[in-house]
């Protein structure tokens, strides 16, 4: 090629570039195409001509919006699920919160019969005492 007079015929980016290869790259990055087992196509790498997966690159650049939408949703649940289980804990413990309190109210009157038991008694046995000493 001679490097001082300009080529006669300039190809355009249509010429060089094969359109369909490149419409069908761009379905595979956005995820619209699969083979027939569910997977995304390979795209040869030029450079390395080795296969690369697209969509993994694809799936890669969205990890950070499916993080996201992750913690939104996980966010929302969350919102939904703690009145939803504040109300099953109360239901749940109700029952057992009134079954304690009676035995602690139980517990409670037999503790305090027993120690009016006793203070009746010793107030019975001072007065007799003051009575002997009469």
């Amino acid at each position: 090629m001679n490097s001082g007079s300009p080529p006669r015929q300039v190809p355009t980016l249509t010429e060089v570039v094969d359109e369909d290869l490149v419409a069908e790259q761009t379905r595979v990055m956005s995820g619209d195409v699969e083979d027939d087992a569910g997977v995304a196509p390979e795209v040869q790498d030029a450079q390395r001509d080795e296969p690369v997966d697209v969509a993994a690159d694809a799936l890669s650049l969205d990890r950070t919006a499916e993080q996201q939408l992750v913690e939104r949703v996980l966010a929302d649940v969350q919102r939904q699920i703690d009145p939803m289980l504040e109300q099953r804990l109360r239901e749940m413990l109700a029952p057992m919160l009134a079954h304690w309190s009676e035995a602690l109210i139980e517990d409670s009157r037999e503790r305090l019969s027993s120690l009016l038991r006793d203070v009746v008694a010793q107030a019975v046995a001072r007065e007799f005492e003051r009575q002997r000493r009469r």
